[in-house]
């Protein structure tokens, strides 16, 4: 069995395990037995072209780098959340504190959070300078860092605290940080090999270490015991499978040799027949898939045609962001400025759908409905 101290079954309808995974849960799940602490998860997942965050838009890379790597917040997760519930929640930061106007964002990090204990780190506390190092390096090199809004400076005044100056406001500053390109780095790995491309580089804070990395084959994560959240993980190991071959992997989770079928448990439709046949045990959840949409304004028409509604660029859009493994969608303005602080980029694209002269309508996308195996998730 692919789980020492867990059945097969027991994981997929306890779900505990479910701890180790960045992919957003499903919906509808049945309430968990309590977490048991062991074992090792073998997931089917993806060989990601490198692990620098800041070096690909590959989701491959975010989503395998976040189980080493951590956010300054994250989003709610859990068997008592919605899978397009949004809400904030600290991680290696404390609380973010907005200026009246919207451009400063004064940031308290968790104190304690430590690195690995190896080197070049050597388990040092991770500080303020951390994140300016990143969000530096995030401007210089992401091609995610527009989602940063437009930065003018980062200032450290303590080691626990980060100050960043906006150009203009920018609504969804806050959410962007919880996604994994915006996982903090530490300078020590690019000034000792040069930058983050290799698997040596994947050092981090988070609730996994990364064991071993066998190119084609699998990624091996550990619980990582210094961990800043006492008891996390459940999960001795985790092994992330490169399988590309779907029938493979398939085949092997019928057989009991991993204990999810895809990085985020999905299965296609045309495989629940047989997959309820041969696994009659295994019970199957169908989620909605949050995809990625946009909605395009026609700037060359008013209302949007006016520079004081979208901005100061002609250009505008607004982007249901993201896939399944590395961010939750959500409606996020993603070049424009709002004149006023927003609470999210949902009120953004309100106040501009009433601008005078015009009016908009926002649908909801309910995406692709996947079926997948029952697995309720626990947050992290």
């Amino acid at each position: 069995m692919a789980n020492a101290t867990m059945r097969r079954r027991d994981f997929i309808r306890a779900g505990a395990a479910a701890a180790a995974l960045a992919a957003a849960p499903g919906r509808g799940w049945a309430r968990s037995a309590t977490p048991r602490r062991g074992g090792t998860l073998r997931i089917v997942g993806f060989e990601p072209p490198t692990f620098d965050i800041h070096g690909s838009v590959s989701f491959q890379t975010q989503l395998t780098s976040s189980f080493v790597h951590r956010t300054l917040f994250k989003y709610v997760n859990g068997e008592k959340y919605g899978a397009s519930d949004f809400t904030l929640v600290p991680d290696i930061a404390r609380k973010a504190v907005a200026s009246k106007d919207g451009r400063t964002y004064t940031i308290t990090l968790r104190k304690g959070v430590r690195w690995e204990k190896r080197a070049p780190l050597n388990g040092r506390e991770l500080v303020a300078a951390d994140v300016k190092y990143t969000w530096d390096r995030a401007v210089k090199k992401s091609a995610f860092a527009n989602l940063l809004g437009s930065i003018e400076a980062v200032e450290t005044p303590d080691t626990h605290t980060v100050r960043v100056r906006l150009a203009d406001a920018y609504a969804p500053f806050l959410h962007n940080l919880a996604e994994p390109w915006n996982a903090i780095l530490p300078h020590e790995v690019e000034d000792k090999l040069g930058d983050f491309k290799a698997s040596e580089s994947l050092v981090g804070c988070g609730p996994f270490v990364l064991e071993r990395y066998e190119p084609g084959v699998k990624a091996v994560f550990a619980r990582n015991p210094d961990y800043y959240e006492p008891g996390r993980p459940y999960l001795d190991r985790v092994e992330w499978l490169f399988l590309k071959d779907r029938g493979t992997q398939l085949s092997l989770f019928r057989a009991g040799q991993v204990d999810l079928p895809y990085y985020d448990g999905r299965i296609p439709r045309s495989e629940i027949a047989a997959f309820k046949k041969s696994n009659p045990g295994d019970p199957v959840h169908f989620w909605d898939w949050l995809a990625v949409r946009t909605l395009a304004f026609r700037t060359d028409k008013a209302p949007f045609s006016d520079v004081r509604v979208g901005g100061r660029s002609r250009s505008r859009s607004t982007a249901r962001s993201g896939s399944p493994s590395t961010s939750r969608a959500r409606a996020t303005p993603t070049t424009a400025r709002c004149r006023r602080p927003c609470a999210s980029g949902r009120s953004a694209v309100r106040t501009w759908g009433r601008a005078p002269g015009g009016s908009s309508t926002i649908r909801r996308w309910p995406g692709s409905s996947w079926p997948r195996p029952a697995s309720p998730a626990a947050s992290r």
